[in-house]
């Protein structure tokens, strides 16, 4: 179930919406397809509101799959009187059980309450609406939600009224509050849809690793100052070669400065089967073939960020900014018309998070907060690849989506392992000390920072302030009964050429070891003892 979710599959096989029309209270006609509301979507809630106050109730419907929400506007023309209320008690703003009961001209009652929420996931209106047809108002009465009624005098129909209580008279809303709804019918809007799919916030893209023309391992440069259309394809896919083909006749109307890149996408097909693909239809753009784990990635990150999707196919293009951010992507054809409208809406300065939004989706107020996405899925794959250098380099143009999670330290950590593991003790203590100011508390590595900035051999990375500062709070967290830890500190403390203090921390240490029956560690002092007392700091091999 989870996986048919995950691709976008319908839990309700395709079924269209339905909806029937009540004839005198004896029987339901289904208008499905008149109406309009027969989308085969995975519909969950409905709700109803007269957004645009003119006595039409028009209809909200939320969906499990995109779109995810679809609103009806109701253009009936002849419609008959209506009236609507909204109710408000001294003690309850929102008198939730509260009841409205309109006796009419002909003896005939209609009554409406207010209610907190109506079907699954929604909230229609608090704004109580009567149809009243060409009848005319005889009383309004309310029962409060504590069980007392009250009578109002009589509101005139065609207008919105609130009821409060204890007044005992309707007060009418001023029309001019309500807003006007702005909009396109569906059909207008359509033909003016972009096949670009905007991210709410750009990110950094994964790493693309690719056997290039000559059939060479490289990564695609990104965040190199030059903004990249990215494109996959597939010699199997007709549409394909249709878009490149175009692309390749109006090349000269193709952005300046724009680096196209098309990439092999079918993991199945031989890069000589690639290579048959550009010359036969001799196409001028760089090419390769991507990895499989770049295009794993890549998938993933598209899952990560709509839910539905956890692989891609050809045709497909990606838009990179000068930063190395994807900005928008296209999964279909695009023409190059569309390719210089995507471009030229790029902003040139930077854009904050509410700018960007409102000038992707129009402003307005959000649920809530458009959160960054969690990427620490991108380097840790990299990283179970072996690939240090990569995630390395992703963690840092990915930082202000990265440094947020609370397994970041973890993360930085791991990367200095295999620094260190490789020998490259500079890179290793650079991403240890991020997580150590990040609040990582593992004395651990505390002690293995420490003692690389007091004994190293270039004095390029040795910083006795630093060694001495980590290697006492490794000593804290451990109460101070870790040997070795003291032998770190003692070290610190001679690369400040604090010799003293170096020998006292030694025999601190030493005692430690005895107790503890550590040879190994009270071999250690023992030799830095020795170094110590002839006033030489400690260096390592």
């Amino acid at each position: 179930m989870n996986d048919r979710l995950k691709k976008g599959g319908s839990l309700s096989g395709k079924e269209r919406n339905c909806a029937f029309l009540n004839i005198d209270g004896k029987k339901f006609a289904t208008v499905s397809g008149v109406s309009g509301f027969d989308f085969p979507d995975d519909s969950r809630s409905m709700a109803l509101s007269d957004w645009d106050g003119d006595g039409r109730m028009d209809v909200w419907i939320s969906n499990r799959n995109a779109p995810r929400v679809r609103f009806f506007h109701n253009r009936l023309i002849e419609i008959g009187n209506w009236i609507q209320f909204d109710l408000e008690s001294n003690k309850m703003l929102d008198p939730i059980g509260a009841r409205i009961e309109l006796t009419l001209g002909d003896g005939s009652k209609l009554m409406r309450s207010l209610r907190a929420g109506e079907g699954f996931l929604g909230q229609s209106s608090r704004f109580i609406h009567f149809g009243l047809s060409n009848k005319k108002i005889k009383a309004i009465k309310v029962r409060w939600p504590q069980g007392d009624s009250e009578e109002f005098a009589l509101a005139s129909p065609g207008r919105r009224y609130l009821l409060k209580k204890g007044r005992g008279v309707p007060t009418a809303i001023n029309s001019s509050q309500l807003s006007e709804l702005q909009g396109e019918c569906l059909e207008r809007a359509s033909k003016k849809k972009s096949p670009w799919i905007h991210v709410p916030l750009t990110i950094p893209m994964p790493p693309i690793v690719m056997n290039d023309s000559n059939n060479q391992k490289v990564v695609l440069p990104l965040g190199n100052e030059k903004a990249y259309l990215i494109n996959f394809w597939d010699p199997e896919c007709a549409d394909c070669a249709i878009e490149l083909l175009e692309w390749k006749k109006e090349r000269s109307k193709l952005p300046g400065g724009l680096q196209i890149v098309t990439l092999l996408a079918n993991a199945n097909l031989s890069h000589e089967v690639g290579r048959e693909f550009i010359e036969e239809h001799q196409l001028p753009f760089a090419w390769g073939k991507i990895e499989s784990d770049s295009a794993f990635l890549l998938a993933k990150l598209l899952q990560k960020l709509f839910q539905t999707r956890d692989r891609f196919e050809a045709p497909a293009s990606f838009l990179i900014n000068r930063k190395g951010e994807l900005i928008s992507f296209a999964l279909g054809k695009v023409s190059v018309d569309e390719i210089n409208a995507e471009v030229a809406a790029i902003p040139k300065a930077p854009e904050t998070t509410e700018k960007r939004l409102n000038r992707l989706y129009g402003k307005g107020v959000w649920l809530a907060p458009v959160e960054r996405e969690n990427l620490l899925f991108v380097p840790e794959s990299l990283l179970n690849k072996g690939e240090v250098t990569l995630a390395a380099d992703y963690v840092r143009r990915a930082w202000d989506h990265l440094s947020r999670h609370r397994k970041i330290n973890d993360l930085l950590v791991a990367i200095g392992d295999h620094y260190f593991k490789g020998g490259n003790i500079a890179q290793g203590l650079n991403f240890y000390l991020n997580a150590l100011s990040k609040g990582h508390l593992n004395p651990v590595v505390m002690n293995n920072v420490a003692w690389q900035l007091a004994t190293h051999k270039d004095r390029r990375i040795r910083n006795g302030n630093l060694a001495v500062k980590w290697a006492l709070k490794a000593l804290q967290i451990t109460k101070g009964r870790q040997a070795t830890y003291y032998d770190t500190l003692a070290a610190g403390y001679a690369e400040k050429a604090m010799f003293v203090e170096a020998l006292n921390f030694i025999e601190k240490g030493l005692e430690i070891a005895e107790l503890s029956g550590d040879s190994s560690s009270r071999t250690d002092l023992l030799k830095a003892k020795e170094y110590y007392l002839r006033k030489i700091p400690h260096r390592g091999e």
